[in-house]
């Protein structure tokens, strides 16, 4: 009975049996390094898709500025919101809000803001009323007043992208998607 134990066949059976195991751990660890090549793959993937649908999101922009009727010491001087869109597809159902202080002091809304296009927004100088920076009720501002209150303001945009996504760029401009 000791001798059938320790018979382990001729040198063949014991050649195939030890190229079965390492074939079988061969498969495995092919197994293995397969699946860790589909996540590195599926990542990227991922990424990809996260990056094409922020492509077009992060070319719309909006900041305040200061317009003039012309260079002359005594022209109209004036407020407007100007927002940017650089990318190649028009972006939908854009809100815009007006921030002074921290404080939302005006808004205002597009249907449509047109591909590689500034879209601008002429702000009544009204809504800085309440502020301390305009004295009394006057339909224009002087250029120190509107250098004032471009400094104090930041902008946030609400937009819908050509993909059906809606994005957010807050005062701060970072960008966020709205789900």
């Amino acid at each position: 009975m000791n001798s059938e134990i320790s018979n382990w066949g001729d040198y063949s059976n014991r050649f195939l049996a030890i190229v079965t195991f390492f074939g079988v751990f061969a498969a495995i660890y092919a197994g293995w390094y397969a699946r860790k090549i589909y996540i590195i793959e599926h990542d990227r993937d991922v990424d990809k898709d996260r990056e094409d649908s922020e492509s077009q999101a992060r070319l719309i922009s909006g900041w305040a500025e200061i317009s003039r009727d012309s260079m002359a010491p005594n022209a109209n001087i004036g407020l407007v919101a100007r927002i940017q869109n650089l990318s190649k597809q028009p972006v939908y159902d854009v809100s815009f809000f007006w921030y002074l202080d921290g404080r939302n002091v005006h808004q205002n809304e597009a249907n449509l803001i047109p591909p590689e296009q500034p879209y601008v927004w002429e702000i009544p100088t009204g809504v800085f009323s309440g502020s301390n920076i305009l004295q009394g009720n006057r339909t224009g501002v002087t250029l120190p007043e509107a250098l004032e209150i471009i400094k104090r303001t930041r902008l946030s945009i609400t937009f819908l992208d050509s993909n059906n996504k809606k994005w957010n760029r807050d005062q701060h401009g970072i960008l966020k998607e709205i789900i």
